[in-house]
C-alpha cells in the first residue's frame, strides 16, 4: 500500500533559522499525484481539511487533503462554480441551479433554487450573488448569438430555503466569474464586503457596489477593459481578490494565458497596474478551441524568502479540453512581473506532463498546488524555494521562531518497511546533517521516527523532538504531504 508520495516535515525553530534546503535549488513545479476524477471545468476550494471541486458533469466532488475518500457526496447535478463560507458550500450550475451544501452533514444538499442556471457565485452576508447566461464567441472573441445574461441575488438567511429576491439583467454582456471583497480569494480574512467584481467574455472587469438589503449598484466608470481591445476581444476568466483596507487588488487570468492586476480603491476608478502574457512574454498561444466557461484559474500567495517577501501568482490555460499550461509568476512588483517556472501537459517534446489534461482553477496550500482539470484532479508541488523561516512581526522585525518545511522528495513507504533520508538543517549557530528514518508498522500504530547524526551515528531523536530542540511536534500520517 502506498502511503506517501512526497513527505514534508514541519519543524518549529527556537533559534532563528537561515536556510532549509533539500533537493533541487531551482524553483520549479512538479506533479505529485493525478486522479481520474472529477472531469471538471469548475472551481476549487480547500478548507484546511478537504478539497472541494465543482464538477461540470456530476456536481460537487470532494477528497481529503491526503487523498482520502474521493467521492461525489450529494445527489446534485453539474456545477461551474462554488464558494465556501463557514459551514456551508454554495454552488451553481446550468443543470440544477443554485445549491447549498452542509459540511456537517457530509456535504449533502440542504437548500436549492432549481430555476437558476448559474456559472459563478459569491456570498456576502445573507446574500449570494450568482451570474448566469451564455453566448457564443467567434474566433476573435467577439460575442454573438447572445442569450439572456444577468446576475441573481439570493437571500440565504435560511439555508434550507434560499429565495431569489433580486435580478439584474445585462444586454450583450456575458460573465465568466464573480468574486468580492467580503472574503479574500484564499478564504483567509474578511474584508469590508462592499464590492463585487465580475469578469466578462469580452475582456472587461466590472465592479458592483453592495448596497443595503443586498442590492447592487454599478456606477459610471465601474468597468475596465483588461484584455484585448474593442476590435479583438480576449475573454476574461477567473479572478482572485485580495482586500486590504479600502483598496482591493484583483488578479484576473484570460482565455489566452494572461494575467492582469487591477487596483480598486473606494471612490476611485479601477486601475490596471500590471500584466503578463504567455503570448508575448513566453511565446505560447492558448485558447484554441477552448470556449467559455471552460479552463482558466488564478491564485495568489505570499512567501517569506531570504531576499524578502515574495508574492506569487499561479495562472492556468488550456486548449479545448487538453494541453494544459500552468505558469508560476513573481508578482511582487506588478509593473515587472517575471516567470518563475511553467509546466505544460500535452505529451509533446519539452512538456513535463504527458496526460494532456486541460487545466482549470487552482488553490495553493503552502507548498502544494491543488488543481481541477478536464480529465481529473492534480496535485503539484512548489519546489526549490529559498525560504527564510523567520517569523516577521507586524512592525517589520523578525522573531526567532518560525515554521518550516523540509522536502524529502518522492517517497513510497509500504506497511512494515523502513526508508532512510538525508536532510540538512542549517541555522545561525548549528549545522546538522541528519539521517531521518521513517518506519511504518501498522496504520493504527502510527509511524516511528529516528534521527541520527551522520558524522558519528549518534541517535539524537530525543534532542530533535524535544521542546527545546528543532522539532517540537511530529505530525500524524494523515497530516503528511503527499496531499498535505
Amino acid at each position: 500500500m502506498k502511503l506517501f508520495h512526497s513527505i514534508f516535515l514541519v519543524l518549529v525553530f527556537l533559534i532563528s533559522p537561515v536556510l532549509l534546503s533539500a533537493g533541487s535549488s531551482h524553483a520549479h513545479l512538479e506533479v505529485i499525484e493525478r486522479y481520474s476524477k472529477p472531469d471538471t471545468r469548475g472551481s476549487i476550494w480547500y478548507d484546511g481539511t478537504d478539497v472541494f471541486l465543482a464538477g461540470h458533469g456530476s456536481g460537487l466532488w470532494t477528497i481529503g487533503k491526503c487523498g482520502t475518500n474521493p467521492h461525489y457526496p450529494s445527489d446534485d447535478k453539474g456545477l461551474w462554480d462554488l464558494w465556501v463560507e463557514d459551514n456551508y458550500i454554495y454552488g451553481v450550475g446550468e443543470k440544477g441551479g443554485f445549491y447549498i451544501y452542509d459540511k456537517s452533514k457530509d456535504n449533502q444538499v440542504i437548500g436549492q433554487v432549481d430555476t437558476l442556471d448559474g456559472i459563478g457565485v459569491y456570498v456576502i452576508g445573507n446574500y449570494a450573488y450568482a451570474i448566469y447566461g451564455t453566448e457564443k464567441i467567434d474566433d476573435d472573441g467577439v460575442a454573438n448569438d447572445v442569450k439572456k445574461t444577468g446576475l441573481s441575488i439570493i437571500d440565504i438567511a435560511s439555508k434550507t430555503n434560499p429565495t431569489r429576491v433580486g435580478e439584474k439583467a445585462f444586454e450583450r454582456t456575458a460573465f465568466s466569474q464573480i468574486r468580492g471583497n467580503s472574503l479574500n480569494g484564499d478564504g483567509s480574512a474578511y474584508g469590508p464586503g462592499s464590492h463585487l467584481y465580475a469578469t466578462t467574455v469580452d475582456g472587461k472587469l466590472i465592479r458592483f457596489t453592495v448596497k443595503a438589503n443586498g442590492a447592487l449598484e454599478k456606477k459610471s466608470g465601474d468597468d475596465l477593459r483588461i484584455f484585448g481591445d474593442d476590435e479583438h476581444k480576449i475573454e476574461g476568466r477567473k479572478l482572485f481578490v485580495d482586500s486590504k483596507g479600502n483598496t482591493d487588488t484583483i488578479y484576473v487570468n484570460s482565455l489566452r494565458g494572461e494575467l492582469a492586476i487591477v487596483t480598486a480603491t473606494d471612490g476611485e476608478k479601477m486601475t490596471k497596474v500590471g500584466s503578463w502574457s504567455s503570448i508575448t512574454d513566453h511565446g505560447d498561444d492558448h485558447g484554441q478551441g477552448s470556449r467559455w466557461p471552460a479552463s482558466g484559474g488564478v491564485f495568489v500567495t505570499d512567501f517569506q524568502q531570504k531576499s524578502g517577501n515574495k508574492k506569487f501568482a499561479l495562472i492556468t490555460a488550456a486548449d479545448g479540453n487538453g494541453k494544459g499550461a500552468l505558469y508560476w509568476l513573481d508578482v511582487t512588483d506588478p509593473s515587472a512581473i517575471t516567470l518563475v517556472d511553467d509546466f505544460c501537459d500535452s505529451g509533446k517534446d519539452g512538456c513535463e506532463g504527458n496526460a494532456d489534461y486541460g487545466f482549470n482553477n487552482i488553490w495553493i496550500n503552502g507548498y502544494e498546488v491543488y488543481m481541477g482539470a478536464h480529465d481529473g484532479y492534480v496535485i503539484l508541488g512548489l519546489f526549490g524555494l529559498d525560504i527564510d523561516l523567520r517569523k516577521q512581526e507586524p512592525d517589520g522585525s523578525f522573531s526567532g521562531e518560525g515554521i518550516g518545511i523540509i522536502d524529502l522528495d518522492y517517497v513510497e513507504v509500504a506497511e512494515g518497511t523502513s526508508k532512510e533520508y538525508t536532510i540538512k538543517v542549517v541555522n545561525y549557530n548549528d549545522k546538522y546533517d541528519l539521517n531521518a528514518k521513517l518506519t511504518s508498522t501498522q496504520p493504527a500504530a502510527g509511524w516511528k521516527y529516528t534521527f541520527t547524526r551522520l558524522s558519528d551515528g549518534t541517535d539524537i531523536t530525543d534532542a530533535i523532538e524535544s521542546p527545546s530542540g528543532y522539532i517540537s511536534e511530529m505530525l500524524s500520517p494523515d497530516e503528511f504531504f503527499w496531499s498535505s
